[in-house]
Protein backbone atom coordinates (compact mmCIF):
# COMPACT_ATOMS: atom_id res chain seq x y z
CA UNK A 1 0.00 0.00 0.00
CA UNK A 2 1.09 3.52 -0.70
CA UNK A 3 -0.22 6.25 1.57
CA UNK A 4 -1.61 9.06 -0.56
CA UNK A 5 -2.50 11.33 2.32
CA UNK A 6 -3.84 11.67 5.83
CA UNK A 7 -5.75 14.35 7.67
CA UNK A 8 -7.44 15.16 10.96
CA UNK A 9 -10.43 17.50 11.11
CA UNK A 10 -12.78 18.75 13.80
CA UNK A 11 -16.29 20.19 13.51
CA UNK A 12 -18.46 21.74 16.22
CA UNK A 13 -22.10 20.82 16.70
CA UNK A 14 -22.97 24.50 16.17
CA UNK A 15 -21.34 24.38 12.74
CA UNK A 16 -23.03 21.15 11.68
CA UNK A 17 -26.55 21.87 13.00
CA UNK A 18 -27.70 23.90 9.97
CA UNK A 19 -26.24 21.31 7.57
CA UNK A 20 -28.01 18.17 8.84
CA UNK A 21 -30.81 18.36 6.25
CA UNK A 22 -28.55 19.50 3.40
CA UNK A 23 -28.52 16.76 0.74
CA UNK A 24 -25.21 18.03 -0.62
CA UNK A 25 -23.55 17.17 2.72
CA UNK A 26 -25.33 14.16 4.28
CA UNK A 27 -27.04 11.16 2.71
CA UNK A 28 -30.37 9.69 3.73
CA UNK A 29 -28.54 6.65 5.13
CA UNK A 30 -26.36 8.85 7.33
CA UNK A 31 -29.44 10.62 8.68
CA UNK A 32 -31.18 7.28 9.31
CA UNK A 33 -28.12 5.86 11.11
CA UNK A 34 -28.17 8.76 13.58
CA UNK A 35 -31.94 9.21 13.92
CA UNK A 36 -32.21 6.85 16.91
CA UNK A 37 -29.74 8.81 19.03
CA UNK A 38 -30.99 11.08 21.78
CA UNK A 39 -28.61 13.78 20.51
CA UNK A 40 -27.48 13.06 16.94
CA UNK A 41 -25.57 16.34 16.41
CA UNK A 42 -22.22 15.06 17.77
CA UNK A 43 -22.46 12.12 15.36
CA UNK A 44 -23.15 14.46 12.46
CA UNK A 45 -20.20 16.62 13.51
CA UNK A 46 -17.87 13.59 13.53
CA UNK A 47 -19.15 12.47 10.13
CA UNK A 48 -18.68 15.91 8.59
CA UNK A 49 -15.17 15.98 10.06
CA UNK A 50 -14.51 12.60 8.38
CA UNK A 51 -15.77 13.86 5.03
CA UNK A 52 -13.57 16.95 5.25
CA UNK A 53 -10.57 14.88 6.37
CA UNK A 54 -11.10 12.53 3.43
CA UNK A 55 -11.31 15.51 1.08
CA UNK A 56 -8.04 16.89 2.42
CA UNK A 57 -6.23 13.53 2.39
CA UNK A 58 -7.39 12.49 -1.09
CA UNK A 59 -7.44 15.89 -2.78
CA UNK A 60 -11.21 15.49 -3.19
CA UNK A 61 -13.06 18.37 -4.86
CA UNK A 62 -16.49 16.82 -5.46
CA UNK A 63 -19.64 17.11 -3.33
CA UNK A 64 -19.36 15.71 0.18
CA UNK A 65 -22.56 13.68 -0.29
CA UNK A 66 -20.60 11.34 -2.61
CA UNK A 67 -18.64 10.26 0.46
CA UNK A 68 -20.81 8.27 2.87
CA UNK A 69 -19.87 7.44 6.45
CA UNK A 70 -21.32 4.06 7.43
CA UNK A 71 -20.97 1.82 10.45
CA UNK A 72 -20.80 -1.96 10.56
CA UNK A 73 -22.80 -4.13 12.97
CA UNK A 74 -20.28 -3.35 15.73
CA UNK A 75 -20.49 0.39 15.17
CA UNK A 76 -17.07 0.56 13.49
CA UNK A 77 -17.06 3.44 10.97
CA UNK A 78 -15.89 3.29 7.40
CA UNK A 79 -16.06 5.51 4.36
CA UNK A 80 -17.90 4.35 1.28
CA UNK A 81 -17.47 6.18 -1.97
CA UNK A 82 -20.54 6.30 -4.17
CA UNK A 83 -20.26 4.57 -7.52
CA UNK A 84 -20.48 7.91 -9.32
CA UNK A 85 -17.48 9.30 -7.42
CA UNK A 86 -14.73 10.16 -9.88
CA UNK A 87 -11.10 9.09 -9.52
CA UNK A 88 -11.31 7.15 -6.27
CA UNK A 89 -12.28 3.63 -7.26
CA UNK A 90 -9.23 1.74 -5.96
CA UNK A 91 -8.57 3.70 -2.79
CA UNK A 92 -8.40 2.13 0.66
CA UNK A 93 -9.71 4.55 3.25
CA UNK A 94 -9.25 4.16 7.00
CA UNK A 95 -11.25 6.35 9.36
CA UNK A 96 -11.54 6.93 13.08
CA UNK A 97 -14.33 9.06 14.60
CA UNK A 98 -14.79 10.57 18.03
CA UNK A 99 -16.92 13.25 19.62
CA UNK A 100 -17.04 14.90 23.01
CA UNK A 101 -18.13 18.19 24.51
CA UNK A 102 -19.74 19.51 21.34
CA UNK A 103 -16.89 18.69 18.96
CA UNK A 104 -16.64 15.88 16.40
CA UNK A 105 -13.19 14.72 15.31
CA UNK A 106 -12.06 12.39 12.54
CA UNK A 107 -8.74 11.02 11.38
CA UNK A 108 -8.50 9.61 7.86
CA UNK A 109 -5.72 7.80 5.99
CA UNK A 110 -6.07 7.27 2.24
CA UNK A 111 -4.03 4.51 0.58
CA UNK A 112 -3.72 3.04 -2.89
CA UNK A 113 -2.86 -0.65 -3.33
CA UNK A 114 0.56 -1.19 -4.95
Amino acid sequence: MTILGSAVEEVTVEEVAPLVDDDSVFTALERADLAHRRDPLPGFAARLAAKRAFAAAAGWTEALCRVEIVSDHRGRPSIELRSDAVGVRDLVVRVSLSHDDGIGVAAVVVERPD
